[in-house]
């Protein structure tokens, strides 16, 4: 059930929903997403000892509101020490933690050496009915955007908030076109931040760079379109352990990949991977020779197997099945 606002309010009212709840039960598991939903289920917990909690926690939330929250420092320093008072309460007070990341759950190792409940890592996942590899779409955005057979199309999709890396993202694609004289890449940019884009394409003095916003079948057909999608993100702990979905949304759709090391597991895991180009930092990443770009292969029929079976939600419901009846796996 949806709590109404993070308000002292609203966490009683969570609490006296769920102790109702509780009287039709006679076993509770309590998934709470995230950190102040998790810390309303403790506070039932409390109450109600044989309840089982689950604290899914998609990030470090104290870190993110430090980082990127666009109140002043002290605010933002005072929201950094009470999230991470609230983090550790969730942490004592749960039965099994999930993460996003195999970074994540090591940072939590080392940040509560007393020890930990069962943590799991579940990535971000795609939903593999929405996004999967389609010729027919391929042929059909393609030909609506005029792309030409032979050339490469680099696509970034999301928004461009500054954590995003937008100028990064804009200064990439200028390297690459002032390397590219026989036109052998596309531009593709999808996001909702539209008037934000056109700014930075006119800053970066950027040439035929297509900018849509999309959804649904229309966003799969446009990555289907596309064959190197571009996934930064700013250097600090957040990206470190963090999972963004945009890319094994772009490997189901059969692209290749340009990233960087330091964003959550990618960087290691796929790092030998073929299809993937792993840069080190920023710096090296706006040094890319367009030789790595063109020798970039596609995702084969073994790849993305292999992306569905880790990445997809489909395939990770047997963890969330595990988790639920208290397995350890």
């Amino acid at each position: 059930f949806h709590i109404p606002g993070r308000t002292i309010n609203g966490l009683k009212a969570a609490r006296q929903k769920l102790l109702h709840e509780s009287t039709r039960y006679s076993r509770m598991f309590v998934w709470a997403r995230n950190y102040f939903n998790t810390y309303a289920g403790a506070h039932v917990k409390k109450h109600i000892p044989q309840l089982r909690l689950h604290f899914d926690m998609l990030g470090l939330v104290p870190e993110e509101e430090f980082y990127y929250s666009s109140s002043s420092y002290v605010l933002r320093l005072i929201k950094l020490f009470v999230l991470k008072v609230i983090e550790s309460k969730n942490v004592s007070g749960s039965d099994s933690i999930s993460v996003v990341s195999q970074r994540m759950r090591e940072l939590l190792q080392n940040k509560y050496p007393g020890g930990l409940p069962v943590v799991c890592v579940i990535p971000c996942l795609y939903n593999e009915k929405q996004f999967f590899v389609d010729e027919s779409l391929r042929e059909q955005y393609r030909n609506k955007y005029h792309f030409m057979d032979e050339q490469k199309v680099i696509v970034y999709s999301g928004m461009l908030q500054e954590w995003q890396k937008p100028d990064l993202i804009f200064s990439f694609i200028k390297k690459v076109q002032a390397q590219d004289n026989r036109n052998e890449f596309g531009y593709l940019i999808l996001t909702y931040d539209q008037e934000k884009a056109h700014l930075l394409v006119k800053k970066y003095g950027l040439k035929n760079v297509i900018i849509e916003s999309a959804s649904g079948e229309v966003l799969n057909g446009l990555y289907n379109a596309a064959d190197i999608g571009l996934a930064f993100r700013s250097d600090d702990p957040v990206s470190y352990v963090s999972s963004p979905v945009k890319i094994p949304e772009y490997l189901a759709t059969g692209n290749s990949l340009v990233t960087l090391e330091y964003i959550g597991d990618y960087g290691r895991e796929l790092k030998d991977k073929n299809y993937v180009l792993v840069k080190h930092d920023p710096a090296e990443l706006l040094g890319t020779r367009l030789i790595e770009l063109r020798q970039l292969q596609k995702p084969s029929q073994k790849d993305l197997v292999e992306s569905r079976e880790k990445y997809s939600s489909h395939t990770n419901m047997g963890v969330i099945r595990n988790i639920i009846r208290g397995g350890n796996e």
